[in-house]
């Protein structure tokens, strides 16, 4: 009798424990730096200065926007200060203020939000080097920037390539810095932005 029920008591224990399986939350696995950077809208490298907590809409939300101030633009962005909100309650990054990060994040309409299970984190803890490889291979050619949006004036070039602007309809290119000079002095740029 008392092993029928020590097996009862048992096979109880598991069939319980068997039940919780299912309420797990999410987990992330290690992101995949390459196809985080292509999945990206915004890449860069900031410190952030000011965090400012919005008006919960519920009690699972606590949405922080934090305004950086960009040390280096990798992807997506070329002012000198950007706010990227994140939901601390849910999977969202917690930044601190005077931290720097890499950051990784998407437009959300005209908000830029840090990415679930993405690969932002502290500086110290990134590989930037790698990063930096990454975003010189990725940098599209001028016309497609700003065909995309980007206002000429912000448009970047690859490492090495001057940004000049054409003196007839002020489009963008990116040339060698001996280029410049030669177009320069034939009259098809002139200085300064458009």
């Amino acid at each position: 009798m008392k092993i029928f029920f020590i097996l009862f008591l048992v096979a109880g224990i598991f069939l319980n424990l068997s039940s919780f399986s299912d309420a797990f939350g999410l987990s992330c696995a290690a992101p995949n730096i390459a196809e985080s950077f292509e999945e990206s809208d915004v890449v860069f490298v900031g410190t952030v200065v000011s965090k400012e907590y919005l008006e919960p809409s519920d009690q699972r939300t606590l949405i922080a926007e934090s305004l950086f101030s960009i040390k280096e633009f990798l992807k997506g962005v070329t002012q000198d200060q950007v706010t990227v909100s994140s939901d601390e309650k849910f999977w969202g990054i917690n930044f601190t203020i005077g931290s720097d990060y890499l950051v990784f994040a998407d437009y959300y309409g005209e908000e830029i939000q840090s990415q679930l299970c993405g690969p932002t984190n502290l500086v110290e803890f990134s590989n930037i080097d790698f990063v930096r490889k990454i975003s010189e291979n990725n940098i599209l050619a001028p016309l497609k920037q700003t065909s995309s949006g980007i206002n000429p004036e912000n448009v970047v070039c690859k490492e090495g390539l001057e940004l000049i602007f054409k003196a007839t309809d002020h489009s963008p290119a990116c040339v060698k810095l001996s280029t410049a000079q030669k177009l320069l002095e034939r009259g098809w740029t002139k200085l300064g932005n458009p």
